[in-house]
């Protein structure tokens, strides 16, 4: 049963780990796009751009629609 447990707790886990990540990207992307310069600084909105085009905005705008009506 503990083995299951920690099986479960796993997957569970990793999918969250998935879910999250573009959103920490993004977090963390945006801090180093302020306080970076030139080809640093460019290759960072790179990534930025990257990110958001992971984010599953169908979903975001599912739960949007939910919390307003």
């Amino acid at each position: 049963m503990k083995i299951q447990s920690c099986r479960t707790f796993r997957v569970r886990f990793r999918l969250f780990r998935r879910k999250i990540h573009p959103w920490f990207t993004l977090v963390t992307v945006g801090c180093k796009i302020i306080y970076s310069c030139g080809i640093k600084q460019d290759q960072e909105k790179v990534r930025f751009l990257l990110a958001i085009t992971k984010i599953d905005f169908v979903g975001v705008y599912q739960l949007l629609n939910d919390l307003l009506w």
